[in-house]
């Protein structure tokens, strides 16, 4: 099926990215069996900082995508408040069986341990992804058992997946690269440029007319990494 990718093209663009990942020293690990169809999957964790100002219990501004250890050690200027709102952010990257895709889960939780709600998730999306998507947001970020794990973890929905990797056909060489460059920053996920350096690639950007499904299957608008 058009879009679709097997278990075994997966797990080859999986050994792509760790490879990479190794060299750039990105943190990317791979966890679970390769040998079930689904059980072997990409895990990356990230700490960061967040200003978070709270108005009737809900997230009214957030700080996003600087790294604690950023603001320790380069901006003494950061309030004691802002560092009490240190966060944590887990991603992984597994196949889904039923819908022969990748598909990205991740939790955020703060330093008390305490995870943030669908709600917050939402609202601390970039705006630029916030208008495109507002009208369908609860069924693209959706609360799932983890398939390997067994615990709840916030997912991006993979039912327009099919149709975003349809486009790259026979354009990428790493298909689950490129779809993890584009859907990735909507939950502050960002894969670094050496990502494609590390490949001959060739530079993309979308044309008015794959501009509307790109923004359909939730993907940015920013250079996608061709591989």
């Amino acid at each position: 099926m058009a879009g679709t990718i097997t278990w075994e093209y997966f797990l080859k663009c999986t050994d792509e990215l760790l490879r990479i990942s190794d060299i750039i020293h990105d943190d990317w690990v791979g966890r679970g069996s390769k040998n079930i169809a689904g059980s072997y999957y990409l895990a990356k964790t990230t700490k960061r900082s967040c200003m978070i100002v709270k108005e009737n219990h809900e997230v009214a501004d957030y700080l996003e995508d600087l790294e604690l250890e950023r603001h320790e050690t380069d901006n003494e200027s950061v309030s004691t408040n802002a560092r009490d709102r240190a966060s944590e952010w887990e991603y992984h990257v597994l196949y889904n069986i039923s819908y022969s895709v990748p598909v990205l889960y991740f939790n955020a939780c703060f330093s008390d341990g305490s995870l943030f709600s669908l709600e917050q998730l939402w609202q601390l999306l970039s705006y630029n992804f916030k208008g495109a998507l507002e009208p369908q947001k609860w069924s693209v970020l959706t609360q799932q058992e983890h398939p390997v794990l067994g615990r709840p973890f916030f997912q991006l929905h993979p039912c327009r997946t099919a149709k975003f990797l349809e486009i790259f056909e026979g354009c990428s060489s790493n298909l689950l690269i490129t779809w993890l460059s584009s859907v990735g920053p909507l939950v502050g996920l960002e894969l670094p440029l050496q990502y494609s350096h590390h490949h001959h690639h060739k530079n993309y950007t979308h044309t008015e007319t794959s501009k509307g499904i790109l923004q359909d299957s939730v993907v940015n608008h920013s250079q996608i990494h061709l591989l």
